[in-house]
Parts: C-alpha cells; sequence; structure tokens
C-alpha cells in the first residue's frame, strides 16, 4: 500500500430542509430555528473540512429530507460543494433512501470536485495525492426509495495496492428500528477485503467494528426529534502507512435532551421552578441551542398541585417565555411529561379491605403479571393495525411506553379515589 497519508472526513444522513412536525402555532421561532439547524450543521460541516485540511469527503446517503421538491436544500448543498471546490476538497455521495436518483433533480451544473455514485452498480473512483493513486473510493447510490436487496453484495476490491473505501447507505444486521433498507450482515462487510465501510442510514453514531476493516456509522449531522438525543456529528478520518486512526466530530446546532427533575423533596411551585432553572443553567450551551423533554418523577406534595390544578400548563409556559430563542445558548421546553405520584403509603393502602386497597392490587397486576400486560398490550396495539391506519401515522408505543401510561393511569385513579381526603387537607 502507498505510504502517503490522508484525511477525509465521513458524513451521512444531512437531511437538509428537514421539516419539524408536531410543534404548535405559538412555537413558530422554534420551528424555523430547527429548520434551519439542519443548514448551520452543514456549514458546521463544511468549515470542518477545510479547517482541516482534509483531503476529501464522502458522504454515504440522505443529503436532503426528500427526493422531491427539495429546491432549497439542492442549492444549500451546492453552495457547500463550490466552497469544499476553492479549498480543493473532493467529494464523494452515495444517495440513500431520502435522496434517490428516481426524485426530482433540479437542473445544477455541479461543480468538478463531486462525483455522484450511480446506482447501476457499485464504481470505483481513485483519488490522487501527489500524483499517486493512495485511495479508492467505492460507491453506489439508490435508484428508488425502497431498496430492499443487498448492495454489499457486488462491491468488490480490485486493487490492494490502495487503502479501500465503500460507500453505501443500509442497514447492518436488520436492526428493527430501522427500516430495512439494503441489509446486509456485518460478517459479509469483514469478508469483502476493504479499509474502511462508511455507512448511513442509521442516525446515531457507532463503530461497527474498530479495525480493519472499520465499519462506522457517523449518524446524523443534526437530530431532529426526541428519538435522536445526544451529539450528533461525523467522523474525522486519519490515514497513515495504511492505519486509521478517526474522531468524532460534533457539527450540530441544537442537541435534543432528556432531562429529569424530582419533586420528592420540594414544597411549592417556586421551588420547583428554581431548581428546573438551576439545571438549565447547566445544559445551556454557549452555541445553538437545547431541546429538552422535561420529566417530573418523584412523590410529593407537588403532585395534586401539578395535576388537579393545572400547574404544568402554566409551568410550561413560564419556563418557555423566559427563553429568548432567537440568540445563542437557548433551553427550549418540547414538552412536559408527568411521572409523578401521591405522597401514600402504598403499603398501608394494600392490606386495607376498601376501594383503594382493592384498585391497588388490580393495578399492581396489570404490571407485574406479563401474562396481563400482554392482553392489554395486544388490545392497546390493535389501533395501530394498518386496517385501522393509525399506524400509517404514529409510531406504536414500546412496552415501556405503554408501562409509563399504565402507571400514570394508576396515580390519576389513586387521585379521584383520594380526592376528598386531598382536597381536606
Amino acid at each position: 500500500m502507498v505510504d502517503i497519508k490522508f484525511k477525509f472526513v465521513h458524513a451521512a444522513d444531512l437531511h437538509l430542509d428537514s421539516p419539524f412536525y408536531g410543534f404548535s402555532a405559538e412555537s413558530e421561532k422554534i420551528q424555523k430555528i430547527l429548520r434551519d439547524a439542519t443548514f448551520v450543521a452543514f456549514d458546521n460541516l463544511i468549515n470542518l473540512c477545510i479547517e482541516e485540511d482534509v483531503d476529501f469527503l464522502v458522504i454515504a446517503g440522505d443529503i436532503y429530507d426528500e427526493a422531491n421538491n427539495n429546491i432549497r436544500g439542492q442549492y444549500k448543498f451546492y453552495e457547500g460543494m463550490k466552497r469544499l471546490e476553492q479549498n480543493g476538497v473532493k467529494v464523494f455521495v452515495s444517495h440513500g433512501n431520502h435522496d434517490h436518483l428516481g426524485g426530482y433533480r433540479a437542473t445544477i451544473k455541479w461543480p468538478e470536485n463531486v462525483h455522484f455514485f450511480s446506482c447501476e452498480k457499485p464504481q470505483e473512483i481513485p483519488f490522487y495525492k501527489n500524483g499517486t493513486v493512495v485511495a479508492s473510493i467505492h460507491g453506489v447510490s439508490y435508484p428508488k426509495r425502497d431498496v430492499r436487496e443487498n448492495l454489499v453484495c457486488d462491491f468488490k476490491v480490485t486493487s490492494q495496492d490502495t487503502y479501500n473505501i465503500a460507500v453505501v447507505h443500509t442497514n447492518v444486521g436488520g436492526r428493527s428500528d430501522y427500516e430495512n433498507y439494503a441489509p446486509c450482515k456485518k460478517e459479509e462487510l469483514l469478508k469483502k477485503g476493504f479499509d474502511y465501510w462508511a455507512l448511513g442510514h442509521v442516525h446515531k453514531h457507532e463503530i461497527i467494528n474498530p479495525a480493519k476493516p472499520v465499519i462506522a456509522y457517523p449518524g446524523n449531522t443534526q437530530a431532529r426529534n426526541i428519538k435522536e438525543t445526544g451529539s450528533k456529528g461525523v467522523l474525522l478520518v486519519e490515514v497513515e502507512d495504511g492505519n486509521t486512526s478517526y474522531e468524532f466530530k460534533e457539527t450540530q446546532y441544537v442537541t435534543w435532551i432528556e432531562l429529569k427533575q424530582s419533586i420528592t423533596e420540594l414544597q411549592s411551585g417556586e421551588e420547583l421552578i428554581e431548581a428546573i432553572l438551576k439545571k438549565f443553567t447547566k445544559i445551556r450551551p454557549q452555541k445553538g441551542g437545547v431541546i429538552a423533554r422535561l420529566y417530573l418523577e418523584g412523590r410529593g406534595e407537588l403532585h395534586y398541585e401539578l395535576t388537579k390544578k393545572g400547574f404544568d400548563k402554566v409551568l410550561l409556559e413560564l419556563l418557555r417565555e423566559q427563553e429568548e430563542v432567537e440568540r445563542d445558548g437557548f433551553v427550549w421546553v418540547e414538552s412536559l411529561i408527568l411521572q409523578t405520584g401521591l405522597r401514600i403509603d402504598k403499603a398501608k393502602y394494600l392490606q386495607e379491605a376498601s376501594i383503594v386497597g382493592d384498585f391497588l392490587q388490580v393495578a399492581g397486576k396489570t404490571l407485574q403479571s406479563e401474562e396481563f400486560f400482554e392482553k392489554i398490550k395486544k388490545s392497546a396495539l390493535q389501533i395501530y393495525e394498518d386496517v385501522n391506519k393509525v399506524g400509517r401515522y404514529i409510531s406504536p408505543p414500546s412496552d415501556e411506553e405503554l408501562k409509563s401510561w399504565l402507571q400514570e393511569a394508576e396515580e390519576v385513579g389513586l387521585q379521584y379515589l383520594l380526592e376528598d381526603e386531598l382536597d381536606a387537607t
């Protein structure tokens, strides 16, 4: 193998101009920030390539969020490619299910530094440095959105004299939380003889195999919902003497997190607000913002005030109003989830021959008996069947979510049964 040092960036799943659903009219500002966040993350990617003086960039699919009618996303991508051309950075692009080649394309004359892989079969493009071929980049694009065949089968190494990189949008191992597009197995990738597998499709940064070959998902460059928490970015890769080193680099403008606050030791709404704002101070970034799903948990005096008196809605409004989302360093509460409970002695009620005791026994069986839980689960998931069409638009809840709903139902039932007692205190 040629002994010439080179660097490249591995990116995937940019989803430029991705729409953000689920935000109400009163949060139009945050919706615009989120939509623009994909472009800020893209600019961060381009800046990284230039600042690190990389030799080339590989993108493993899903540049845009939609294959059709994405003029804004395509033009922004063009601008980024021009910047890279001006700085001598080559780009190799494989299209995935969201930006497949069967979709509409604006008429754009792309800079000469950019190569888009075809959808016919994997192509091999040599990369020259100092007049010598130091790497071969192999890639293939999706001809349509719904690609179910294994694209990896046709990847072949033609020479071991160069460093071989494969670029493909795929679901390795058939993981159930992603559409099973272009499925393949890790064992297949290990046997192909490549040095680096630049993968896309999975939105979580993951190193499937650390070396010889490196098999990696960089994750997406910008998270788009609460299921994509934590840092998002790309991989900066350096190759020297045939050895590969890599480092994860953040690109996101907005970070999604789950934040928890206990009410157990708190006596008033003022104390709760103060405790939450202290957490905001710790997580507040210098640039960009944080979108937080706030969970209130624990048993305490505030539970009744939060649920019966509607303080949870007032709290959410107050937390949002005090943030200036137009500036860097904002923390926006996406939603507030109550997982609190009454401060009661359950064991005492369970021993009593009373309506409350009977209710707690039935509720306990629901969560503790797998058989009973499976029956409830089957009934609950019926509405998500295709015949009812709900499943086309809303993902069915996980077991954890169902159990959380059942626990919430138990607390609501307790509150109603003990309402007179609570009102009297």
